[in-house]
């Protein structure tokens, strides 16, 4: 833009009377230096125009529409969509399960239909964990086993993301037990991340465990006494029959003993979780063995024990979701009802989201969609009734999928 305001002011640099009692490079300088002011403040006015313009065509997605960098955490994006749904579920490979009335429908990532409603009864693959939150901090908690599957009601059938119908049990083990069976396995678990433990039994009743792979390919040799844990985040849990050397360690995928607790390192560490870490109370350990406490990685995000008004704690330790995300619930203090915040950090990005978020349900992040489910607590209605934002965050914590509000008020 300088270049062309330039070209236009140029002349200027070779007229005028009033110069012409100073010398030539006199002259020059002072042109010089009034069209490069006179640039700046056209190119001011410019920017402002634009910058008008560009906030008067921004989306109308909300009353108040936020301008593009001041977006935060709990607000809606302005080109968020608005459905008129009763409930949603957690994204499941890039889809998610939604229900208006007794009716269900499948979605993807936009808001739109996979599966219109009324076509089947479709139940989203939930569990429930009564112990995740730290002192009962969440009670009957939802937990999402994320399979890619969705289980129609009472029929054994399945539909997948895309919608498409599957019969038969869930894959991938439809015959794998039985298969398994064949070459002396016997099944000791569902297996995660790709990995199953099995055993097999000698003439004399000893059973050892070792792993196999969704195909039934050994891929640890049966070595274990005591059943490892199943693996998390590329590490299982062992324990060996002589305690002398060490109490129990932590291997990898290929078997190899990485990690040794001793009675000098014995925190009580059980599993790592999805995201790295094993916890044992106020302690938690990364994968190289570095022991460090739970207050002091928060620390390092700018989160103390009291910040804001709030007592803080992580609620991961049971190792039940699978994102790169640590959840965290705070005791809102600055409320009168006292009630449980939420906010995260995004191990990816190290960065902390938080703290907009109702303590429950827990926010979990699929991994194809890289959405969430989420709701903010907004305040109360005249008759004192929570109003409550609820739909779908990316990220960044921003409301992409947002429900809308009920046309009626009958």
């Amino acid at each position: 833009m300088k270049a062309i305001i330039m070209a236009i002011f140029w002349p200027l640099l070779l007229t005028g009377d009033a110069w012409s009692q100073k010398t030539k490079s006199e002259k020059n300088a002072q042109a010089v230096n009034t069209a490069l002011q006179t640039m700046d403040a056209l190119a001011k006015i410019i920017k402002s125009k634009k910058q008008k313009s560009s906030d008067s065509t921004t989306g109308a997605a909300t009353s108040k529409p936020e301008k593009a960098g001041a977006l935060k955490a709990g607000d809606i994006a302005p080109n968020a969509k608005y459905l008129d749904i009763d409930k949603f579920y957690p994204f499941n490979d890039g889809a998610a399960v939604v229900m208006k009335g007794g009716s269900t429908a499948l979605i993807d990532t936009g808001g739109n239909l996979i599966v219109p409603f009324n076509k089947y009864d479709i139940r989203s693959p939930v569990t429930i964990d009564v112990s995740l939150g730290t002192n009962g901090a969440y009670g009957a908690t939802e937990v999402w086993t994320p399979t890619g599957l969705f289980k129609l009601v009472n029929q054994n059938k399945y539909i997948n993301s895309k919608g498409q119908l599957i019969n038969g049990k869930e894959p991938p083990y439809n015959d794998l037990a039985e298969r398994l069976a064949k070459k002396g396995y016997t099944m000791a678990g569902s297996g995660s991340e790709g990995l199953i433990c099995v055993y097999k039994t000698d003439a004399y009743g000893t059973a050892k465990f070792g792993f196999v792979d969704s195909a039934g390919r050994e891929m640890i040799s049966p070595m274990y006494s005591n059943k490892p844990t199943d693996f998390k985040n590329g590490f299982a849990r062992v324990e060996p029959k002589d305690h002398s050397e060490f109490l129990y360690g932590f291997i990898n995928r290929q078997g190899k003993l990485v990690i040794k607790i001793t009675e000098a390192n014995n925190y009580g560490f059980k599993e790592f979780t999805y995201q790295g870490y094993a916890f044992s109370g106020e302690y938690m350990m990364d994968t190289t063995g570095k022991i460090i406490q739970r207050f002091d990685f928060l620390k390092q995000f700018g989160i103390n024990d009291r910040t804001g008004g709030t007592i803080v704690s992580l609620e991961d330790q049971k190792g039940k979701f699978k994102d790169r995300k640590f959840r965290i619930v705070a005791r809102d203090l600055q409320t009168n009802d006292n009630r449980n915040i939420q906010g995260y950090i995004d191990l990816k990005t190290k960065k902390l989201v938080g703290f907009p978020f109702s303590g429950h349900p827990p926010i979990y992040f699929d991994e194809k969609a890289k959405l969430a489910y989420a709701e903010v607590h907004m305040g109360f209605d005249k008759a004192g009734a929570a109003i409550v934002r609820q739909g779908y965050i990316n990220e960044e914590g921003i409301f992409v999928i947002v429900k809308a509000k009920a046309a009626s008020q009958w």
